[in-house]
């Protein structure tokens, strides 16, 4: 798999099939196979390997092999499981704020308004001071319903266009410039 040789890793675990390997060793063949499969496009295969495994690293994968099929509202599930509940008072650690932005972009992409909300709801002042503020505020920013246009929501949308250029220029950061 690191050569990028995803059908070679899986004859090489089809070739390398025992009965006396430990479960820890067999659980992380599972992966390796789940990881294989969905980089050679048998992404329904891989899901299907995974089950309802709960474990992080199952988890992470669901997230990656729904990301690339564009299965955004599976892929939210699996991150709002890898997040686990709300944290109480103080900042979120950088890796699970990546984790929720990450959900909040998988939600807007499935168009999932009520998730967006509980997600700000639970998350809001967790990242209100940190400084994924305004990528936060972004992407679980309530959408305007149609109503009337004032001089308030023009006001806000064009903050809110000032915050997006913010978040591309951090995401892209963030993702290796890409």
């Amino acid at each position: 798999l690191l050569a990028s040789k995803p059908e070679l890793a899986v004859r090489a675990l089809d070739d390398s099939e025992a009965t006396s390997l430990s479960a820890e060793t067999q659980e992380k063949r599972k992966l390796l196979r789940a990881r294989a499969y969905a980089k050679i496009g048998r992404g329904e295969e891989a899901m299907t390997l995974l089950g309802n495994d709960p474990g992080a690293a199952a988890e992470s994968l669901r997230v990656d092999i729904s990301w690339a099929a564009q299965r955004w509202r599976t892929a939210a599930d699996a991150l709002g499981r890898l997040i686990g509940p709300p944290p109480g008072p103080g900042r979120l650690d950088e890796a699970k704020a990546n984790l929720v932005l990450r959900r909040a972009v998988a939600l807007n992409l499935a168009q999932d308004q009520p998730g967006l909300a509980v997600l700000r709801r639970d998350f809001a002042a967790a990242f209100a001071k940190g400084k994924h503020a305004s990528e936060f505020e972004v992407l679980t920013r309530p959408r305007w319903s149609g109503a009337l246009a004032n001089l308030d929501i023009i006001k806000s949308d064009i903050a809110v266009v000032d915050m997006f250029k913010d978040f591309l220029t951090a995401y892209r950061r963030a993702d290796g410039g890409a």
